[in-house]
């Protein structure tokens, strides 16, 4: 579960999101009023290193530090248990059953865009 976590932090799908405060908050020394919009960056949450140790290191045995590969709070992604199982089932069953795989990386097409990241691409071979 910790391979899991790890992968999220490190390559999480959704890289922003916008907010819109609705009462006046401060973050560190900046205050920021009520109806402020905001882009919030999760992929620069996930490697802060106040928060992670050696966060630029992908670490499959890392234990486990809060992320947010999948937001927080109320807004928290609805699928996030749904992912974990699937990422579950694809490291306990799929790659063991082939394990001489090797992923592509440079056929593989990233989807272009601002907020959400991932392949629309990525051969695999075995």
């Amino acid at each position: 579960e910790d391979a899991i976590e790890e992968g999220v932090r490190w390559d999480t799908s959704t890289q922003c999101f916008a907010r819109q405060t609705t009462v006046d908050i401060k973050i560190s020394d900046t205050k920021i009023p009520a109806d402020s919009r905001l882009i919030v960056l999760y992929a620069s949450a996930n490697r802060d290193e106040r928060a992670i140790p050696d966060p630029d290191r992908f670490d499959v045995e890392r234990k486990r530090v809060r992320h947010f590969g999948f937001g927080s709070g109320p807004h928290i992604c609805l699928g996030a248990q749904t992912a974990r199982q699937m990422l579950r089932v694809m490291l306990e069953e799929l790659l063991p059953a082939i394990a001489d795989y090797e992923l592509d990386l440079s056929s593989g097409k990233r989807v272009p865009h601002l907020m959400v990241r991932g392949f629309s691409r990525l051969p695999i071979s075995w």
